[in-house]
């Protein structure tokens, strides 16, 4: 990874930015010692997800998502679901929308509604008319 023309290469480190210096900590902490990931915040842990997916961490982006999957709940759902398109996680998006349709169903209110992206918001609304199956 360092080994380039670029400064980076030439100096071997690099400069995160893009991320809070606890998300990047917690991030290559987790590649030497187990790390837990209920030790940080909902949207600490959103963050750190995007970082995984960035820095192509795909190990501990699979983790972080299952861990993710059993913390849905109305409060963080839709939160989850931006996380889920940002962070190229199309498992993580599936578990919130079967979360949203069972919500529809029971007539559950759902905080942050109105943030989801109205194309995701309208495919959710046409699946609640469609009989699913499973094959």
């Amino acid at each position: 990874m360092f080994k380039s023309e670029f400064k980076e290469g030439q100096e071997n480190k690099v400069v995160i930015t893009d991320f809070p210096f606890k998300v990047v900590e917690f991030g290559i902490k987790s590649c030497y010692i187990k790390t837990e990931f209920n030790t940080m915040k909902m949207e600490e842990n959103i963050l750190l997800l995007q970082f995984f997916e960035k820095y192509n961490m795909e190990k501990y982006k699979a983790e972080l998502e299952i861990y993710l999957i059993h913390k849905i709940s109305v409060s963080n759902v839709c939160s989850l679901v931006k996380c889920s398109e940002l962070s190229n996680s199309p498992k993580l998006e599936k578990y919130c929308t079967e979360f949203l349709l069972n919500c529809m169903k029971n007539s559950t209110p759902v905080l942050d509604i109105d943030s989801l992206d109205p194309n995701f918001a309208l495919r959710l609304f046409k699946m609640a008319f469609f009989n699913r199956c499973d094959t």
